[in-house]
């Protein structure tokens, strides 16, 4: 044998050695089966709104340990190797959430982030003006600005003056 076949059959069993160690490394570096995660909003009300510091966690931690982990928030903001994150959105809107976990992505989700102020009712109580007295056996007229009216007896009243006749 000469010394230029001993130099490449150390150089092809190297080779050999690496390309086994690392087919049965590999295994144990991808996260295996379904690994996903929940999201918690600090109120309990099930809306995520502007501001509200939301919980994002690994459902199942221990596929993940000692992995890097990478949560992108979907409005170009991450959070670096943590199981739980916690991320308050400036801003509503639609975001994908997405979870990696040694640079693949195992799980993403869309979440709506929504404003949070409650539209007040606009005058939604009828006002309703009729006369200060009435008495029984005589009809009330009631002015009205509404189209159709009841009196919660099941007849409606369309257009027109209203009129009551009190029964008691």
């Amino acid at each position: 044998m000469t010394e230029r076949q001993k130099i490449l059959s150390v150089f092809l069993g190297i080779l050999v050695l690496g390309g086994i160690i690392l087919i049965i490394g590999l295994p144990f570096r991808t996260v295996k089966g379904d690994v996903d995660f929940n999201i918690h909003d600090s109120n309990n009300n099930f809306h995520y709104e502007i501001g509200e510091v939301l919980e994002f966690t690994v459902n199942e931690p221990e596929r993940v340990k000692g992995k890097s982990i990478l949560w992108q928030m979907g409005n170009g903001d991450s959070i670096s190797n943590k199981m739980v994150a916690k991320y308050a959105y400036p801003k509503s809107g639609k975001y994908l959430v997405t979870l990696k976990v040694d640079g693949h992505t195992v799980a993403n989700r869309y979440i709506q982030v929504v404003s949070g102020i409650e539209a007040a009712a606009i005058d939604s109580v009828p006002r309703i003006h009729a006369v200060s007295e009435g008495y029984q056996g005589r009809n009330s007229p009631f002015p009205r600005m509404g189209s159709v009216w009841t009196h919660g007896c099941g007849s409606l009243v369309r257009r027109g003056q209203l009129m009551r006749m009190s029964s008691k």
